[in-house]
């Protein structure tokens, strides 16, 4: 996940981290440049990261993510988005959002984080 706070420092946004690896700046990563990314989809919903649910970009035909965003100006929080953040090897590309999550009073989450093994607790 890329948020506000990603590599130990505050962003204005999920997209601001993303371009401190675009090597060419270009505002998109490609190539070289998503090495080491990969995509969680939390198939069974429990929000941890189990085996088989991370996954690198590749595996989704992912070949290019753009930075470049703007702001939904119609919406109340002002959420920030690229209309073609993701592009396929088909060409196809999807828009991507960077959202802030609010948490309701009374609400309580739980994370796991692995140990050195890997394994949750």
């Amino acid at each position: 996940m890329f948020g506000n706070v990603t590599f130990w420092m505050f962003w204005s946004n999920g997209y601001a981290p993303l371009a401190a690896l675009d090597d060419d700046r270009d505002g998109i990563l490609t190539g070289k440049e998503l090495a080491g990314l990969a995509l969680w989809r939390d198939a069974n919903g429990n929000g941890v990261a189990d085996p088989g649910e991370v996954k690198p970009l590749s595996a989704y035909g992912i070949v290019a993510i753009s930075y470049k965003w703007q702001t939904l100006n119609d919406h109340p929080d002002k959420v920030a988005f690229s209309p073609n953040g993701v592009v396929f090897q088909d060409g196809k590309t999807r828009p991507t959002f960077d959202l802030v999550l609010k948490a309701q009073l009374g609400f309580q989450a739980t994370f796991r984080v692995p140990n050195a093994s890997g394994n949750s607790p």
